[in-house]
């Protein structure tokens, strides 16, 4: 990926949209392709991790992506279908 301003939302704020449960522990991510991505509530949380819609005012071509800012590239999921809150807890993406 080539850097660039991210647009988006952060997804701590969708989050604190749907009343989460304290029994969370990560987050689901499904890509159209059905590629999955899933990381800990912690991660979620940050104010860095957006879900994006645009690069430097372009929108995507490719549809909403996870936003890591830090972790490894794999885990920044493109084309997500699905956002899916679980109870299993898992570790921190590298």
């Amino acid at each position: 990926l080539g850097s660039g301003e991210w647009g988006g939302v952060q997804l701590s704020y969708l989050l604190n949209q749907t009343n989460i449960d304290s029994d969370v522990h990560s987050i689901l991510f499904i890509a159209s392709d059905q590629y999955k991505v899933m990381i800990p509530i912690e991660v979620a949380q940050a104010p860095q991790t957006i879900i994006a819609y645009e690069i430097d005012g372009v929108p995507l071509t490719d549809g909403l992506r996870l936003i890591l800012p830090g972790y490894n590239g794999a885990s920044w999921i493109s084309q997500i279908v699905s956002i899916t809150m679980s109870y299993v807890e898992v570790a921190t993406p590298d």
